[in-house]
Parts: C-alpha cells; sequence; structure tokens
C-alpha cells in the first residue's frame, strides 16, 4: 500500500509549487486594488476600500478550498494510507473511504456527511463535532475513537468496533446500530433518539444522562439495567421517565 507524508495531507500542496499558488491569488488582488483606485481617482472612501478587501479574501479563501478538496481526491486515487494525517475542517461529502487507514488521524470539524467509511480504520481518530449524518460507516473501526459532539444522525453503524469510545454529547438519532460494539464508550449525555439497537454491546458504557426513545431492540430488562446506570427514557409524548438509580 501506498503512503504519503502527513505534511503533504495537511496542506494539500507539494512544497514546489506553492510559490506559483500564491501568485496568482496575489495577482488577482492587485488587479482589483487598481481597478478601485482609478475609479476613484487614486482616493477611495474607506467603505470601497473595506468592501474590496472582503471581496478578495472570499475569492482567495474560495480558491484555495477548491484546490484543497481537489488535490485530496487526487490523493484518495493514489492511496489509502492517511494514518496521522491532518485532516481538519476538510470538506468530505460523500467521498469513498472504503478501507481507508485514518488511525489517530485528525479529522475534527470535517465534514464527511453521506460518506463512504464501510472497513475503515479509525481508531484513536479525533473526530470531534464531524458530521457523519448519513455515513455508512458498516464494521468500521473506531475503537478508543474521540467523537465528541459528533453527528451521527442516520448513520449506518451495523457492526461498527466503537469500544472505547468516547461520544459524549454525540447525536446518534435514527442511526442504525445493529451488532455494533459500544462497550465501555462514553455515551454521556448522547441523543440516541429512534437509534436501532437489535444485539448491540452496551456493556461497561457510560450511559449517564443518554437519552433513549423509540428505539428497536431493546428489551424491557436491557432497558431497566440502562435507566439504573442512568439513562433517560422518553416515551412518545416526550415525558421523561427519569433515572431511577445513578451509579
Amino acid at each position: 500500500m501506498n503512503s504519503i507524508n502527513c505534511q503533504q495531507i495537511s496542506s494539500f500542496e507539494p512544497t514546489k509549487n506553492r510559490f506559483g499558488l500564491l501568485v496568482k491569488p496575489t495577482a488577482k488582488v492587485a488587479s482589483l486594488s487598481l481597478i478601485m483606485l482609478l475609479l476613484t481617482s487614486g482616493n477611495p472612501p474607506a467603505w470601497i476600500v473595506g468592501f474590496t478587501l472582503v471581496l478578495a479574501m472570499g475569492w482567495v479563501t474560495n480558491r484555495s478550498q477548491k484546490k484543497k478538496i481537489e488535490n485530496l481526491n487526487e490523493l484518495l486515487t493514489k492511496t489509502k494510507d492517511f494514518a496521522g494525517a491532518d485532516l481538519s475542517e476538510v470538506n468530505l461529502r460523500n467521498a469513498n473511504l472504503r478501507n481507508v487507514d485514518l488511525r489517530v488521524a485528525n479529522l475534527s470539524g470535517a465534514d464527511l456527511s453521506n460518506a463512504d467509511l464501510r472497513n475503515a480504520n479509525l481508531r484513536i481518530a479525533d473526530l470531534r463535532n464531524v458530521n457523519l449524518s448519513n455515513a455508512d460507516l458498516r464494521d468500521a473501526n473506531l475503537s478508543v475513537a474521540y467523537l465528541k459532539g459528533v453527528n451521527l444522525n442516520d448513520a449506518d453503524l451495523r457492526g461498527v468496533n466503537l469500544k472505547g469510545a468516547n461520544l459524549h454529547n454525540a447525536n446518534l438519532s435514527d442511526a442504525n446500530l445493529n451488532n455494533a460494539d459500544l462497550s465501555g464508550a462514553n455515551l454521556n449525555g448522547a441523543n440516541l433518539w429512534g437509534a436501532s439497537v437489535r444485539n448491540t454491546n452496551l456493556s461497561r458504557a457510560n450511559v449517564k444522562n443518554a437519552r433513549f426513545k423509540d428505539n428497536l431492540g431493546l428489551s424491557e430488562d436491557i432497558k431497566r439495567d440502562l435507566k439504573q446506570r442512568g439513562a433517560i427514557f422518553e416515551n412518545a409524548s416526550d415525558e421523561v421517565f427519569g433515572v431511577l438509580t445513578r451509579v
């Protein structure tokens, strides 16, 4: 399997091309400034200066983001090894990341909605505040991953390994967690409304203040056990049954 260094992934640009990439945006901004000066006889009002700067910054930022996405997609055709890479805040909507190695990668703030992450290795990855809504994570490895505040609404998590993962305040509403392993996971404050949990392993998981409602696959015995461990169950009218005991 081919691999690439983390610095290249983080910047998405080979070093030798960075100077060239700066020339075009700089020339565009300079041209815009020159036009502004010509139209105002060399004495532009402050509001025009501010407006021009905002336009220039917006154009450069948008172009840079597009370039990053294009280069990342190109990298994905060459390698599946992104272990330890810095991919924070990247746009990977609808991306094909099947079987990709993302161990210990930094994906915080990234958009992975509708992405295909089947069999991906995300062990110990930083997934804080990542958008994984509608993503396909079947049989992925997210053990010990940091998923605080992650959005997994309507995600397919069948057979996923989430052992020891931190899912504090995560949104798991309407997610499919059938046959998933969440043993030892931190689900404190997580939203599991409508999630399917058939044969889901929740042993030793921290479910304090985790919210359950309309879940498929929960027997009365399991509900009772989860309540005793601090989970909150709500009925169809959003009436909180409450916590019976806390541990």
